[in-house]
């Protein structure tokens, strides 16, 4: 009898992984297919530092990328991401003129 009871244990654990392992395919396919071009106007952060940006009208959440706000985004930078590509790309202009570029991931 407790070779059952471990067996339907172990069958609940697999379900349960494979189930989560379904939702995360789909949140990144989400994340995949938007597109964002654009300056950013204004910045919010959530308890945990992760930000929400806003480009144009639309507001975007950058968890998925591992940004937080010690990642440098502020105000007036370009975010660019094109439909179907997984990177987030970020720039910033200097006062002297020199561009930084960084790259995100989705994860």
């Amino acid at each position: 009898m407790k070779f059952y009871k471990f067996l339907v244990f172990i069958a609940i654990v697999i379900t349960i992984m494979l189930i989560a392992i379904q939702g995360n395919s789909k949140a990144n396919k989400r994340n995949i297919d938007y597109e964002v071009i654009g300056i950013i106007k204004d910045i919010s952060y959530d308890i945990k530092l992760i930000p929400t940006i806003i480009v144009g009208d639309n507001s975007y959440y950058l968890d998925t990328y591992g940004i937080r706000k010690s990642s440098g985004l502020n105000v007036g930078d370009s975010i660019y991401k094109k439909s179907g590509h997984k990177y987030l790309e970020h720039y910033k202009k200097y006062d002297n003129g020199f561009y930084l570029k960084e790259n995100y991931k989705i994860r």
